[in-house]
């Protein structure tokens, strides 16, 4: 765990927006650059590139790579502590000519956030110096089959079906990949099969603010997932329900 100046780190954590932002057209940059850390961790999923799109059998061409919008989030400690968590998630869809895609999810969070106004970034005192600490990355891919609900000229519309594949990695620590399972993964998932823990990976927790219960909500729907898509920005709203707030 580092600590920064927090503009260093957070031009760290936006690596993904400066390498897609200039895009021309609505094709994939190198993965070695946007996901660094992803190669730096695991070397690959059994010698195979664990940023490839598609299906794990899949070598269809890709027809399109959108991303969405940075959302930021906050979880205010004061006045207990005199600090913040904060996370930084993205996504991204890549569409294949087979009717496939693949959803990403990054994201990154920082503890001990010290930002407000009595801080800044060339502070001389330590104690004013606007700084946090940079916690692990976490990226998710889902890969599944979807369809288009309709096609306009400026945009369109898909509906990503429920995922038969999921990659899921924490920089530093184990990753799992459903479509390459191997004992290890299933030793760290405690002792799940590829198959629950796909399962696993497709449910989020509500929270009953009522009583502090919790149900899982499923996050592909029978009728899928809609996402609307600008085919002029190549980008789309950040789905709710696949943004990260918090990371263990």
């Amino acid at each position: 765990m580092r600590k920064h100046k927090i503009l260093a780190t957070l031009l760290a954590a936006c690596t993904i927006v400066s390498a897609t932002a200039g895009l021309s057209s609505c094709t994939l940059p190198d993965p070695h650059v946007v996901f660094p850390f992803l190669y730096e961790t695991t070397g690959g999923t059994n010698g195979e590139d664990p940023s490839q799109g598609g299906n794990s059998t899949s070598s269809a061409t890709m027809t399109g790579y959108y991303t969405s919008n940075k959302v930021i989030t906050w979880q205010n400690m004061t006045p207990t502590y005199n600090y913040y968590f904060m996370v930084i998630c993205e996504q991204s869809i890549e569409t294949f000519e087979d009717s496939t895609y693949c959803l990403t999810v990054t994201a990154q969070m920082f503890s001990n956030v010290h930002y407000g106004p009595e801080y800044r970034n060339d502070a001389e005192d330590p104690d004013l110096l606007a700084t946090s600490n940079e916690q692990p990355h976490i990226i998710t891919k889902y890969y599944g089959n979807y369809t288009e609900v309709e096609t306009k000229k400026s945009s369109i519309t898909i509906s990503l079906q429920e995922p038969t594949r999921v990659f899921y990695a924490k920089q530093g620590g184990a990753f799992f990949d459903t479509g390459n399972w191997t004992d290890k993964m299933s030793a760290n998932a405690e002792n799940m099969t590829a198959d629950a823990y796909l399962a696993s990976k497709l449910v989020t927790q509500v929270i009953n603010m009522a009583d502090g219960s919790t149900t899982d909500k499923p996050l592909f729907p029978d009728g899928g997932v809609q996402v609307y898509i600008k085919t002029t920005g190549c980008s789309f709203e950040a789905l709710s329900d696949f943004i990260v707030t918090y990371i263990g």
